[in-house]
């Protein structure tokens, strides 16, 4: 791939230069030790990461390929994701380790036996779902708090979860269809998004008078889910 073919990185905002009137957190670390590299660099590391996504689809294309082959395709099903995404060059950040958008987000297709029309769902989703999803395919299901993805992988609409949660270091972090929340160590949240009007998280909100109300519901959220997840067996 030629790096000169490659997207922009997100910009550094303001806010993740700045901490002042908000509470601080891991990723503030991050940010102060960043490696600073140069755009040079950046459309080097995004050219040879494109090359890597297209060396994973050629292997997943064998794989296929493969079953099909035996007859055993519409048996199958097949669910492709990944444990984390990449920053290359975001924000001034390589690498991954905390929980903004691109370290965070990362691919899930699900392709049911016997296949389906296809439909791009939006809603949350958790790692753990892809337990209660196979199970479901196995005819049987799963304990605790995953949920089977089958219903939404032909139904766009289908709202599979009202928010999602992701831990990292202590921190956690809430996603909805239209937030994003961080609370740091603490307990505060010291990041906070609108994902409708900002979705590359360019305006940090969490500190803001504005904003107190949502720091405290989308904090709630939270504590309640890693409460029930104590709680509940």
């Amino acid at each position: 791939y030629d790096p000169a073919q490659m997207p922009a990185a997100l910009p550094q905002p303001e806010w993740a230069a700045d901490s002042t009137g908000r509470p601080r957190g891991a990723l503030d670390d991050r940010l102060s030790q960043r490696p600073d590299p140069t755009a040079a660099d950046v459309a080097e590391l995004r050219a040879n990461y494109a090359g890597n996504v297209e060396l994973i689809d050629d292997q997943i294309g064998q794989i296929l390929a493969t079953i099909e082959s035996r007859g055993e395709l519409d048996n199958t099903l097949i669910v492709f994701t990944s444990d984390h995404g990449e920053m290359n060059g975001d924000f001034g950040l390589i690498y991954k380790s905390h929980l903004l958008d691109p370290a965070v987000r990362v691919p899930l297709i699900v392709r049911p036996p016997a296949g389906a029309s296809g439909a791009v769902n939006v809603s949350p989703t958790e790692w753990i779902d892809v337990a209660a999803t196979l199970c479901e395919t196995a005819g049987t299901s799963a304990p605790g708090f995953s949920r089977s993805l089958l219903p939404g992988v032909t139904d766009a609409k289908h709202h599979h979860r009202a928010g999602a949660i992701s831990e990292m270091n202590g921190e956690v972090m809430w996603i909805d269809l239209t937030h994003k929340a961080v609370i740091n160590t603490e307990g505060e949240v010291y990041l906070l998004f609108d994902r409708t009007a900002d979705p590359h998280e360019q305006t940090n909100l969490a500190g803001q008078p504005s904003a107190a109300d949502l720091e405290t519901e989308l904090k709630q959220r939270i504590l309640q889910r890693l409460v029930q997840t104590q709680v509940s067996r």
